[in-house]
């Protein structure tokens, strides 16, 4: 299990809470992630 946490400057833009997810690895956690909530994806990317 993987526990993510967000920055607070993340939230000005978009609701980011911490997530626990089934993942090995930062990239299967991250798509996990991006799986629950797609528009992470382009603020943690870019």
């Amino acid at each position: 299990m993987a526990q993510l946490h967000f920055t607070r400057q993340l939230a000005r833009f978009l609701a980011a809470p911490s997530m626990t997810v089934d993942a090995a690895d930062l990239r299967s956690a991250l798509e996990a992630a991006f799986a629950q909530q797609p528009q992470l994806r382009g603020y943690v990317l870019d």
